[in-house]
């Protein structure tokens, strides 16, 4: 029996209630045996055994799973450790890290690679498909002797022979005609040499790396620094190209 209602508004103390609790059982004709085990206290006797025995239970568990976790947690947190012992200072690390961002650039272009092998063509065998397969296909598309007509060979032939006839063709009448045709491998060997600057930019941004992960801002600067790198030698490449043709 627990104080009701009408006791908590009368302001009846709950040592009070107990007593009367007890009281009514040990007088009670039907619980006066069972009194020993009935009322407030007794529950909370039992109450307090049953989630002593579940704890002892559980106990080994929990301190099982602590264990474990707290181990996990101490060799990640070594792992995370930017200098360890003395070994290295700060500008060593971000050093070493460059240096394995750059060989991790390398693997990418050179193939030694696994990730994601199997869902699309990546890193240097991307360049390749670029090379000989767009690249190639473009150029072989090109018709050497389109928009070349008979009347303009004749033409560049006299006006390369001018008032001398010739038995044969100029060569100065071959070397016009042939540069308006090689001038046409302009625009598809620009356009490759975008095509491999976005994938090599592409390329930085899928780098993916431990150390990296826990160092945003190097990340972040690591980026810039390529994509600008990059950006600096399309122009030049661009310059080479038109020179070469």
């Amino acid at each position: 029996m627990s104080r009701s209602q009408k006791d908590i508004l009368a302001g009846k103390p709950i040592s009070q209630a107990l007593a009367a609790e007890e009281n009514f059982f040990r007088t009670h004709s039907v619980y006066a045996p069972l009194a020993s085990r009935l009322g407030t206290p007794y529950l909370c006797r039992t109450l307090n055994m049953i989630i002593v025995k579940h704890i002892k239970q559980c106990l080994p568990i929990i301190r099982s799973k602590i264990t474990s976790m707290l181990y996990q947690k101490e060799k990640e947190l070594r792992s995370m450790q930017v200098c360890q012992d003395g070994e290295q200072t700060e500008q060593q690390l971000v050093l070493n890290i460059i240096a394995k961002y750059a060989a991790s650039y390398a693997e990418f272009l050179e193939g030694r690679f696994v990730k994601d092998t199997d869902t699309e063509l990546k890193g240097g065998s991307r360049l390749n498909y670029i090379f000989y397969e767009n690249y190639t296909q473009a150029i072989s598309n090109i018709d050497p002797f389109d928009a070349l007509t008979d009347d303009d060979i004749k033409t560049a032939i006299r006006n390369a022979s001018s008032l001398r006839p010739n038995l044969f063709v100029p060569e100065v009448a071959f070397e016009v005609l042939s540069k308006q045709q090689i001038n046409r491998l302009e625009s598809p060997s620009l356009q490759c040499v975008q095509l491999i600057y976005e994938e090599l930019r592409r390329v930085v941004i899928e780098i993916e790396m431990h150390e990296l992960s826990r160092f945003q801002n190097l990340r972040k600067k690591i980026v810039e620094v390529m994509n600008g790198l990059l950006t600096r030698q399309l122009g030049p490449t661009n310059t080479m190209v038109r020179n070469l043709i």
